[in-house]
C-alpha cells in the first residue's frame, strides 16, 4: 500500500476517534474544539511530509531520500512551533489546554511517520542492493 494512502487512512481513522470521543463527552469542552485544531494541522503536515518524501523515494538515491527524511523533521519542528504559537495568538485558544491534544498529536504523527520512514528505508536499502549485485 502506497504511503500517501496510509497517512489518508490513519488520518481517517484518528478523526473517527475524535468525533466519536466528541460524542461520549456529554459536554462540550473546548479540548475537543483544540483537538480539531491540532489534528489538522498535523494530518495536512504529515501528508504533505511523506508526500515530498516519497518523491526523494522515487528518485532512487539513498542520499537524496535521507536529506528529505532529515529536512522534514527539521521543518516539522519549525512549522508545528510557529503553528502553535500562531494558534495561541490568532485564535486566542487558551495555552494551557491546546498543549495537551497538539503535543499527543505531534507525538502520534511523530511515532506514524518514523514507522513510514523505516519502510521506505527498507526499500530504498532493497533497492540498493539489488542494483549493486
Amino acid at each position: 500500500m502506497p504511503p500517501l494512502l496510509k497517512s489518508l487512512l490513519f488520518s481517517l481513522l484518528l478523526a473517527l476517534l475524535l468525533v466519536i470521543s466528541q460524542l461520549a463527552t456529554p459536554i462540550k469542552h473546548e479540548i475537543i474544539r483544540d483537538a480539531w485544531f491540532a489534528f489538522g494541522f498535523f494530518a495536512l503536515l504529515s501528508f504533505i511530509i511523506i508526500f515530498f518524501t516519497e518523491r526523494g523515494f522515487d528518485s532512487g538515491s539513498f542520499s537524496a531520500f535521507m536529506i528529505l527524511v532529515l529536512g522534514a523533521i527539521v521543518l516539522k519542528i519549525f512549522l508545528s512551533s510557529a503553528a502553535f504559537f500562531g494558534f495561541i495568538y490568532f485564535l486566542k485558544l487558551n495555552p494551557k489546554i491546546f498543549i495537551f491534544p497538539f503535543l499527543f498529536f505531534y507525538v502520534v504523527y511523530l511515532v506514524f511517520e518514523t514507522f513510514l520512514m523505516l519502510q521506505l528505508n527498507k526499500q530504498v536499502m532493497k533497492n540498493e542492493k539489488s542494483t549493486n549485485t
